[in-house]
């Protein structure tokens, strides 16, 4: 028996031998539900007792706590409410990662065309103050380009916006080529003239032409609005820690859905490229030239890159052309 004296101190009684012993000297095993709980003294003797509350009591008397493990509060929860609990995280999560694309993509679709022309401007008019510089490509040059992409542009059909292709030398960004809402299609010098053919630059802007279509840029700005707005009203305060690190996840969060939108370009680009009679295999092409341009960058995992990899999409678009090969 373990317990203590009048004098206040640990005494533990073997039948007729009775000894006194130092509290800070003892190992004090978890309590987990009803088994024994398992007491070792100094000398490795091993003390046991199924009476918890006792024990718990005795060993609060000694250091004025008695801790208990994770596992001990967890067994003590009612199954009911730790179902709901679960079923809460469940909810919460599903309604971040498909509620708030679905109620996002549903509001893209309301908001008129010309709406979403003037917030394409002002994102251009964005872009040019603080990323691009004017074009230094040859007027002949883009003369060029610019009928590869009326050619697209003619053979684009089901499109309510008017498309129009923007020069501009990408300086800090370099080869790129990026959609903006509302039609306005840019591609950099540095991409053209990393291009070996007409049909390479045709199968980038095809996928622009993509994220047109399916009006990429507005859905990715509402879910943008859409996530901050569940952010903020889970944690109270957007400039605390606590929103930062949470805003840090919701970002991740945005990079994963603009995956399943550039698959959605990807392949729009290579049914496009066909209608206009071009080579889709260019598409791909054009990102092992971009791949190998650059082959000294670190390579990060999928879930952490606003693109899918660039080896993924290559094989995606090869599947898809054997799926549905060139006439």
């Amino acid at each position: 028996m373990l317990s203590i004296d009048e004098h206040g101190l640990l005494r533990l009684d073997c039948g007729l031998q009775q000894e006194h012993l130092d509290a800070t000297t003892l190992a004090w095993g978890d309590r987990i539900g009803r088994a024994p709980q398992r007491i070792e003294l100094p000398d490795g003797r091993i003390f046991e007792t199924s009476l918890h509350d006792t024990a718990s009591r005795l060993r609060q008397q000694l250091y004025g706590r008695a801790p208990h493990n994770v596992l001990f509060y967890l067994e003590r929860v009612h199954p009911r409410l730790l179902l709901l609990f679960v079923l809460a995280i469940a909810l919460m999560f599903a309604g971040v990662r498909w509620g708030v694309p679905w109620t996002a993509d549903l509001a893209a679709r309301l908001v008129p065309v010309s709406v979403e022309q003037r917030i394409g401007t002002g994102v251009m008019q964005t872009l040019d103050y603080a990323v691009f510089k004017p074009s230094t490509l040859p007027p002949k040059q883009q003369q060029q380009v610019q009928a590869v992409f009326d050619d697209l542009a003619r053979n684009q059909v089901n499109l309510e916006h008017t498309l129009q292709l923007h020069f501009r030398k990408g300086d800090t960004i370099g080869a790129n080529a990026l959609a903006l809402p509302g039609g306005d299609i840019v591609i950099t010098d540095e991409l053209i003239e990393m291009a070996s053919s007409q049909d390479e630059i045709a199968g980038v802007l095809a996928h622009e032409i993509g994220h047109v279509h399916h009006r990429h840029g507005l859905r990715r700005m509402a879910r943008a609005v859409g996530l901050s707005a569940v952010l903020m009203m889970m944690t109270g305060d957007i400039s605390s820690m606590v929103s930062d690190t949470a805003a840090m996840g919701a970002g991740l969060l945005d990079l994963a859905y603009s995956r399943d939108f550039e698959r959605d370009a990807d392949t729009h680009a290579a049914e496009l490229m066909q209608a206009s009679g071009r080579d889709p295999a260019a598409l791909a092409q054009m990102l092992e030239r971009l791949e190998k341009s650059h082959p000294d960058k670190l390579s990060l995992p999928d879930w952490t890159a606003s693109h899918p990899a660039t080896e993924e999409r290559i094989r995606r678009l090869r599947e898809t052309l054997q799926t549905h090969p060139a006439d």
